[in-house]
């Protein structure tokens, strides 16, 4: 069946995937799911042909979509009733940068109004959602911000982003002036905050020293989520 399909030039777009069939004589001998061939590589659904016979290819089945985050982004052929379970499968799955939480599902409803439906595919109840025909499986990528970390800028050896944890203090970033360029403002230090949730921008200043010497002191600062740690030198940024 299968040699048939590739001399005959394949099945067009209005053709099934999912259910081929095999006549012989006015009987149907065998039918050939072309998904499990395609996505399993498995060949038990194709039969050998004799004279005669007719590989009949049926119109195309319900339909649907998915694309995003995803390895395979295309239309699916559903066989019989499907889940986004199933499309998922058929798609290769989530790539690393999906995020299922924030997934969409597009359909027209009876009353062929457009209809948009939020799902958490890390729910079993949203993942083996039974899908209709024209559905469409959207996968947003995950935010590019960054959490739990702390960045490093400035009058430095060598600028870092490092991970946040609480009760992080300056001193444990900076446990030493050896990680200061030469002629560092020991002084003057900054940090730039954003405080949550308005995101709006502070700024405050700590000797380095004091933190140094003080170590969880109030002169050595706690540090928050996000923080950003700037140094200065005493002559400005000589480097080249």
């Amino acid at each position: 069946m299968t040699n048939a399909l590739v001399l005959s030039g394949g099945v067009s777009e209005l053709g099934s995937l999912r259910n081929i069939q095999l006549k012989r004589k006015g009987k149907l001998i065998q039918s050939l799911d072309v998904y499990d061939l395609l996505l399993k590589g498995d060949t038990s659904g194709d039969a050998q042909l004799k004279s005669g016979d007719v590989v009949f290819i049926p119109a195309v089945g319900p339909q649907v979509a998915i694309k995003g985050q995803i390895k395979r982004p295309a239309y699916y052929e559903l066989k019989g009733s499907g889940s986004v379970s199933d499309l998922l499968s058929y798609s290769g799955g989530m790539l690393a940068s999906a995020y299922p939480q924030g997934a969409t599902l597009e359909r027209v409803n009876e009353q062929n109004e457009r209809e948009f439906l939020n799902l958490d595919l890390s729910l079993s109840a949203d993942i083996n959602r039974t899908l209709k025909n024209g559905d469409q499986i959207t996968l947003p990528k995950i935010l590019p911000k960054v959490e739990n970390v702390i960045k490093v800028a400035g009058h430095v050896e060598r600028a870092e982003t490092r991970r946040w944890t609480p009760g992080l203090r300056v001193s444990d970033i900076i446990q030493s002036i050896e990680y200061l360029k030469p002629e560092p403002d020991l002084n003057y230090a900054l940090i730039k905050r954003y405080s949550k949730p308005e995101r709006t921008l502070s700024v405050h200043a700590f000797s380095v020293t004091d933190s140094l010497k003080s170590k969880q002191s109030e002169a050595d600062p706690v540090l928050q989520d996000l923080d950003q740690l700037v140094f200065f030198g005493l002559y400005g940024d000589r480097s080249e």
